[in-house]
């Protein structure tokens, strides 16, 4: 369970504002924040992206590549776990979800 939360996130907390440190790790909700700040803050520009906007983009963009590798790792693995023993018990498995998806334009 820890594993999820650490992906998932806690949507319950406060938002990370502009003016605050990265998280050590990102979380789902941590990312879906950044990306609202980060478009927030080109709207607000009202001009096309600097090339320090394009760099934060492009640093958000590679956090999630890494955060959806972890969450694939969890079904690869933890997952195919859990539905062996949901299996023993006689009980339905989970579904996997598809992968392959595209995640950031570029």
């Amino acid at each position: 369970m820890t594993t999820l939360d650490s992906i998932a996130g806690d949507s319950l907390t406060d938002a990370r504002q502009v003016w605050d440190a990265p998280p050590p790790a990102w979380s789902f909700v941590d990312l879906n924040g950044e990306f609202g700040i980060e478009l927030t803050v080109q709207d607000n520009a009202d001009h096309v992206p600097t090339r320090a906007a394009l760099a934060v983009a492009r640093s958000s963009c590679a956090e999630l590549g890494k955060l959806v590798a972890r969450w694939r790792q969890v079904v690869r693995v933890d997952l195919a776990a859990f539905n062996q023993t949901l299996a023993r018990h006689g009980m339905p498995a989970f579904a996997v979800p598809a992968a392959g998806e595209k995640l950031c334009s570029q």
